[in-house]
């Protein structure tokens, strides 16, 4: 049973509570424009599944996908005006929806313009010219830091996972 709704007489009622949830992730995936940064987001709310944990990206993708929202259902590839009340106004889905259609790749791409390196152009090596930021992969690892010579030495200063 989706997350916003409960069962009664066979029927699919919404419960406001949950549907709230529901609007607060589609709301958050239309402002970020970014599956991550929408769970990000959710997780600092506190907000959770039917079963009382997390929401993960793919719960995310999971319910913006979910027509059953808009009031539809959908059956053999077939999608029905369904016989539930929708949750999610058609204007938000659609908009949510318009985000979608755009290439992840480039979602990722424009969100990642938003966070420049903040000490870019501050930090400058033993020759005088200023280092800027750079990443690799190595092993398995993101290898962050700056490039240019640091007193001699290429630097690959943070580590992560």
């Amino acid at each position: 049973m989706p997350l916003g709704y409960d069962v009664k007489a066979r029927k699919l009622v919404p419960n406001e509570a949950e549907a709230a949830r529901v609007r607060r992730v589609f709301e958050l995936f239309v402002e970020t424009g970014s599956g991550v940064e929408t769970v990000r987001r959710l997780q600092a709310e506190g907000v959770t599944s039917k079963s009382g944990r997390p929401l993960d990206k793919g719960d995310v993708y999971k319910l913006l996908h979910n027509r059953t929202y808009v009031g539809e259902a959908t059956h053999k590839g077939q999608v029905y005006h369904g016989e539930h009340q929708a949750i999610v106004p058609r204007a938000l889905w659609e908009r949510a929806h318009a985000i979608l259609q755009v290439s992840p790749r480039g979602r990722a791409a424009q969100n990642r313009q938003h966070a420049p390196a903040l000490l870019k152009g501050l930090i400058f090596g033993t020759d005088g010219r200023a280092l800027s930021p750079t990443h690799c992969r190595k092993n398995g690892r993101c290898r962050r830091g700056c490039g240019g010579k640091l007193g001699g030495v290429v630097s690959g200063l943070f580590n992560e996972p």
